[in-house]
């Protein structure tokens, strides 16, 4: 798309997915989980509560509701997760958070 034309500032790549959450070696259903680049939280004005945007593969950004359903506290700017996707295994670190 930026080759498009030089008005183009920032492009998002954006994939909807049902990964499944692994965790204590139990796996659970994931709900409104996206897999994007750097640029998303350019495109979307997301303001971050904690943290700073993507920073580079395999982080994340995850909500307070889900990081409260998943770790029992909203705290997790650090913390890394894991997912299966395609059954693939993927770890994630977690490097904001928005509010």
């Amino acid at each position: 798309m930026r080759e498009r034309g030089p008005q183009v500032e920032h492009a998002a790549y954006f994939q909807e997915t049902g990964p499944v959450f692994f965790q204590n070696g139990e796996a659970s259903k994931t709900e409104d989980a996206y897999f994007t680049d750097d640029d998303f939280l350019k495109v979307v004005n997301l303001p971050l509560a904690s943290g700073s945007t993507l920073t580079a593969l395999n982080t994340a950004v995850m909500t307070q509701t889900e990081a409260k359903k998943r770790f029992g506290t909203d705290q997790v700017v650090g913390r890394v997760y894991t997912v299966i996707s395609r059954g693939k295994k993927m770890d994630f670190k977690i490097v904001g958070s928005p509010g």
